[in-house]
């Protein structure tokens, strides 16, 4: 069930208040129009409307998709996440982002029925394969991206967007069908699937000889 309520928000720039929608949690069945704001970046963003400066806002909120079975919860305080956000459907796959930027990807990624897992993994060798030829890229994040005849990431550095690579889904495949279950109980249950995941799990593989 979607839940919103309305708060006052003061522009850090100009001072101006004004109020402003907050989703705690979002259904995207009952609400597709939020969904769309998520994938077009604009449910968490403010732009004043007396000097028109605008910024990220973050807050709690949970998007439960029953098609999918998945719940994404992005927390106030991802150091200190609130738990019981979590333990509100059973049953469901549980992912705990850090951003709305990553929010939009898992909803993405599921949108495609793809594995979120199997794509990391990609990203993690996509990067080590650009890193080798360009070591003194600074790479922040790459996102996963759904395109005309295929998938890509976008790659962002230090200086924003760099460009796109292409996902291969050979390499997907292999990833989903030999790599996932050599993955240990722990990792495969994490709720936590980023880059440092992907790190991790890539380091570990290494470590017993997969």
């Amino acid at each position: 069930m979607t839940s919103e309520k309305i708060f006052s928000f003061t522009c850090p720039k100009c001072r101006h208040t004004e109020t402003i929608p907050e989703y705690s949690a979002i259904n995207p069945e009952e609400s597709p129009e939020l969904k769309e704001r998520i994938l077009d970046g604009s449910l968490f963003s403010f732009t004043c409307s007396h000097c028109g400066f605008s910024a990220l806002i973050r807050y709690e909120c949970v998007y439960a998709d029953p098609k999918h079975k998945l719940l994404i919860h992005l927390p106030e305080d991802p150091d200190h996440p609130d738990l019981s956000r979590e333990q509100e459907y059973p049953g469901y796959l549980i992912r705990r982002v850090s951003d709305p930027n990553e929010m939009m990807e898992k909803i993405l990624i599921a949108e495609e029925g793809l594995d979120d897992r199997a794509v990391e993994l990609e990203k993690h060798l996509m990067e080590e394969a650009i890193l080798s030829e360009q070591p003194d890229l600074k790479i922040q994040t790459m996102y996963f991206m759904p395109a005309e005849g295929g998938y890509h990431f976008a790659v962002l550095t230090e200086d924003g967007f760099s460009g796109s690579v292409p996902m291969d889904r050979n390499t997907y495949q292999r990833i989903e069908k030999e790599v996932l279950p050599e993955l240990s109980a722990e990792m495969k249950a994490s709720v936590i699937v980023n880059a440092a995941w992907a790190a991790f799990a890539s380091a570990s593989l290494e470590e017993t000889g997969e």
